[in-house]
């Protein structure tokens, strides 16, 4: 009888591993657990895994158990309380030794409350040289229950070369809202003319979040307007008349002076001008000026001068006209030679000559204007009566080698450019100090021109006023 014996041999199971990489993930009210199959499963499969808690580290006890999973969010805890967590694996035989600790403290997710800002005027317009004012706006846009944003909004032109009174502005409350607020600042526009971005950016808040709005922003160039002098005008024919032209820098805001040229027509009328155009140069804080000198055709005629100003990089164009009355009226002479006694105005054209010889007194009791030439000679006396005065218009040239007397004081005033030139041995007598400081004045404030060649003879009052 045979026998045959058989061995037989197993692996024995084993409870597993315990899990690995246990992460906890705070959240509103929740912790958040992940974590890694154990390395080994003790040679039987994994059926479920038990959740181990506590408020305090390392004396966690039984929480939950789970199937074969590898997460788990735990809801329902207390925001600002600390947990911490450990897991066991389960299998055929047993359940594994704990895994590392892991622990996170749920908090409450703020939000911060939407908002809109809004940038005012928008579309703005503005001229080179002129300050605007913006409004920033802040709205508290968000639902439920508003509030009135606090905070700064900044400013910004996208660097194009304006500047603002202050990089940015406080926001106060806008008056009987809850849930706005609002600032402004001052912008001075670029030197070019264009189109502007301006933008303000809400800085936020504790409760509130950034934002931001912007304006359209239009900057023009300068208005001008263009005078033409004298307006009306009356010059003879083939008598050449001077004009003036005065470019003023209209707009408001900081005054920039018109530079560039005038252009000058007559409309066709057959008369001729010394050149096409004048330049311009300062005439005082917020006007250029320049001068031009006509001569008229043949025929007598009423003519528009018109002169036109071309523009810059920071001014428009603009145009002025004088009304010019061309008469048949030819250039005159008048001599006085004797005494004479005038109760009536007398005007003395462009191109007309008054002369008072020597011996010889005109004796004015109206108004003189004069636009030609007033030559006072040696021994000759203009004597203007009370309440009377000799104008010296644009062009006109008064020279005194005699005796020009004021006795009531008002003496002689000058408009524009004109001439008056004291010969030696010439002079002026007047009865007020004032009125000759009043003369020097004038004649300084309208770029008028006094020549003293030579005096021998100056009333003592007259150079006390002068010096």
């Amino acid at each position: 009888m045979f026998f045959s014996t058989h061995e037989a041999s197993a692996t024995p199971t084993t409870v597993p591993s315990a899990p690995q990489n246990l992460h906890a993930t705070a959240g509103t009210g929740k912790v958040i657990l992940t974590w890694q199959a154990p390395s080994s499963n003790g040679g039987s499969a994994i059926t479920g895994y038990k959740i181990y808690r506590s408020t305090s580290s390392g004396t966690e006890t039984g929480y939950v158990s789970l199937g074969n999973v590898t997460s788990y969010t735990n809801t329902g805890l207390t925001n600002g309380i600390t947990y911490f967590y450990k897991v066991r694996a389960v299998n055929s035989v047993g359940i594994s030794p704990l895994s590392n600790e892991a622990s996170a403290t749920p908090s409450f997710t703020i939000t911060l409350r939407a908002t809109k800002t809004s940038v005012t005027p928008n579309p703005a317009t503005t001229a080179i040289g002129k300050p605007i004012t913006f409004n920033a706006k802040v709205l508290d846009s968000g639902s439920g229950t508003q509030s009135v944003p606090s905070g700064t909004v900044s400013w910004s032109d996208g660097g194009v070369g304006g500047g603002f009174n202050s990089t940015s502005c406080t926001l106060a409350p806008l008056n009987g809202s809850a849930n706005s607020s609002i600032c402004n600042i001052s912008y001075m526009p670029p030197a070019n003319a264009g189109k502007v971005t301006l933008t303000g950016s809400y800085s936020g808040d504790s409760t509130h979040s950034t934002s931001s709005g912007t304006s359209d922003l239009t900057v023009t160039l300068r208005t001008t307007k263009t005078t033409i002098l004298p307006n009306p005008a009356t010059t003879a024919i083939g008598a050449p008349i001077t004009f003036q032209t005065k470019v003023l820098d209209s707009s408001s805001g900081t005054k920039i002076i018109p530079t560039g040229t005038v252009s000058w027509s007559d409309g066709g009328s057959g008369g001729s001008f010394n050149a096409t155009s004048c330049t311009l140069s300062q005439y005082s804080t917020s006007t250029s000026t320049c001068y031009i000198v006509y001569t008229p055709s043949t025929n007598p005629a009423l003519v528009t001068i018109n002169g036109t100003y071309s523009g810059d990089s920071t001014h428009k164009k603009s145009f002025g006209t004088s009304a010019l009355n061309v008469t048949s009226h030819p250039p005159t002479t008048t001599i006085i030679t004797t005494n004479t006694f005038r109760s009536t105005p007398l005007v003395i054209n462009q191109g007309d000559l008054l002369q008072i010889n020597s011996g010889a007194t005109l004796t004015m009791a109206s108004s003189l204007d004069n636009n030609g030439t007033i030559n006072i000679l040696s021994g000759g006396t203009l004597k203007l009566e009370p309440g009377h005065a000799t104008t010296n218009h644009v062009g006109g040239v008064i020279n005194i080698n005699g005796t020009l007397m004021s006795p009531g004081g008002y003496g002689f005033c000058c408009t524009g450019w004109s001439t008056i030139t004291m010969m030696e041995r010439s002079i002026i007598e007047t009865q007020s100090l004032f009125k000759v400081h009043r003369l020097l004045q004038t004649t300084k404030e309208l770029n008028s021109t006094i020549i003293i060649i030579y005096t021998y003879r100056v009333e003592p009052h007259f150079l006390m006023q002068a010096n």
